[in-house]
């Protein structure tokens, strides 16, 4: 306020008058650009956010299929180490178990874990792949020696899937 009254002294009523409208002018001019930045940037960042909901869904989705396929997976073959441990003590299994000599469930495992490799990821799939294979190791042992080693690794690779799982999913962490 003092610089115009200084002005009017200096200058005459016209020339103080422009300058006026001129930082009128100016500071409208300031808060346009400001404004116009803002709503721009207020745009960009919604966009960001858009798009890290969309990839936190997708991460999400995967990580739930992740953890079902495991899980399915793992029961499979647990059902099928429990088949062949019947069949080493002469108990029955279902007709449809072998046929021919293979053992079809497990062939069926061998061909999930290779289709949904990328979904697994490495870590997994070798996992997966490791118990079924100890699991045709298993129904091809015939001595009790034998035996033992595949229980004790077939207890070995749960505890590394168990921890495995533990990193990725945290499931201890989640409470009812």
């Amino acid at each position: 306020m003092s610089d115009i009254v200084q002005w009017l002294k200096e200058y005459s009523p016209v020339v103080v008058l422009l300058l006026a409208l001129g930082a009128g002018l100016v500071f409208i001019l300031q808060q346009t650009v400001e404004k116009a930045i803002g709503v721009k940037m207020d745009t960009y960042a919604r966009h960001l956010e858009l798009k890290l909901e969309r990839r936190s869904a997708f991460m999400e989705k995967l990580l739930t299929d992740r953890f079902i396929r495991i899980a399915d997976l793992s029961t499979r073959l647990e059902k099928v180490m429990t088949n062949i441990n019947q069949l080493k003590h002469n108990h029955p299994v279902p007709k449809d178990f072998m046929l021919n000599g293979e053992i079809i469930p497990l062939t069926e495992i061998y061909e999930d874990i290779t289709i949904h490799r990328l979904i697994l990821t490495e870590t997994f799939y070798g996992l997966l792949r490791k118990k079924a294979d100890l699991a045709l190791q298993a129904a091809n042992t015939n001595s009790v020696e034998d035996w033992g080693t595949v229980t004790a690794n077939r207890m070995q690779l749960d505890e590394e899937l168990r921890l495995a799982v533990e990193e990725t999913f945290r499931i201890s962490e989640i409470k009812a």
